[in-house]
């Protein structure tokens, strides 16, 4: 998680002295610290007006309600993470404060170093359950459509066929393929974005044949390139030395070369991937007859979820570039791209040659 900007802080205290001294031992460790307040109705008030990046609660607080009470409150209506910063921790105090889920429990008297670090994880632990809520939302938002085209055109297959229109049958048959093409590219692009932000990129460098890995890439689309009227061209330099990078990553990142170059290409027009060796490094690029990417729009092109803007725009969780750009950059490699208005877009990605010494 970045750190951008100064995290700000509700501290809720029934005692105004340690109010005091909390409030300027987090602004010590240079959070900033929304204000201080002492019961469970003004944290309320305070965490909706004020909208705090975290609270730092006392469980035994002015009033009848206690910090429990209020934290499960903010909880829920304000997605607001709480540490619970007491002086109780005897079983029936703690196991209901599970129940306002906190981000965490600190005793008092506490000193800055345990202060900073119950903070920090706590807002880690927020930003990852976020991303994980954002990542699922996004997940279901683009799968449930093509889910419902499949469905649709498996009714509509099993009707043409029961009918005896082989003609029909074909071509539905072709728009299925395709669009389960389209969510196996989802999911897979989804699955390696947690992978890669939760740290569970594994890597295993070796030896790779890259021409052999193009042609079998290539092969796995050209069903769907035929069915968009799109040539797949292939010129492979021989021989090419092998690439030293991780097979299932290589593979990822033609797939989502290949596959955005076929999309984003009119009928008509092709798609020509080339390998080529370098002094140490072997590549393969992938060019394509499209509209090219607009200028505004490629400073960027691998950002993660970024959709490039029309005349490129066509769908997609814009996740395929993110996945290229990191997974070349983790096999010590990069890519390169060029664009031109009207005349189409290359992508080029650059892989140790496996005889190069490490970089």
């Amino acid at each position: 998680m970045e750190k951008t900007e100064q995290k700000r802080i509700l501290v809720v205290e029934d005692e105004g002295l340690t109010a005091m001294d909390t409030s300027e031992l987090l602004q010590g460790l240079g959070y900033g610290v929304t204000g201080a307040v002492f019961s469970a109705q003004e944290a309320l008030r305070a965490a909706e007006q004020q909208r705090p990046d975290l609270v730092l609660m006392d469980i035994r607080l002015k009033g009848s309600a206690d910090g429990i009470a209020a934290a499960g409150e903010i909880r829920s209506r304000f997605d607001i993470p709480i540490i619970f910063a007491t002086a109780y921790a005897d079983d029936a105090t703690v196991e209901r404060a599970k129940l306002a889920e906190p981000f965490g429990y600190i005793l008092k008297p506490f000193d800055a170093r345990d202060l900073r670090t119950a903070i920090e994880v706590a807002l880690y632990k927020h930003w990852m359950e976020r991303q994980r809520a954002d990542f699922l939302a996004m997940l279901s938002h683009d799968i449930r459509n093509p889910l419902g085209v499949v469905l649709n055109y498996t009714e509509m297959l099993g009707d043409e066929l029961r009918g005896g229109d082989r003609a029909q049958s074909e071509s539905l048959l072709q728009r299925l393929t395709s669009t389960t093409l389209s969510m196996h590219s989802l999911v897979t692009n989804y699955l390696d974005v947690s992978r890669i932000e939760s740290g569970r990129l594994a890597l295993n460098p070796q030896p790779l044949p890259l021409n052999d890995l193009v042609a079998r890439v290539c092969a796995q689309y050209e069903a769907e390139a035929r069915r968009r009227g799109v040539r797949l061209e292939m010129s492979l330099q021989q021989p090419l030395p092998p690439a030293q990078a991780d097979a299932v990553a290589a593979e990822r990142i033609l797939s989502n070369l290949i596959y955005n170059a076929v999309k984003f290409t009119p009928a008509e027009g092709a798609v020509a991937i080339t390998s080529a060796n370098h002094d140490g490094e072997v590549s393969v690029t992938v060019r394509d007859t499209g509209p090219g990417i607009p200028p505004e729009s490629m400073p960027h092109l691998f950002d993660r979820y970024q959709k490039p803007a029309s005349p490129r725009q066509g769908g997609g969780s814009g996740l395929g570039l993110f996945i290229v750009k990191t997974l070349a950059d983790a096999n010590g490699g990069r890519v390169e791209v060029a664009s031109t208005a009207g005349m189409g877009t290359s992508f080029s990605v650059f892989l140790p040659a496996a005889s190069a010494p490490p970089r």
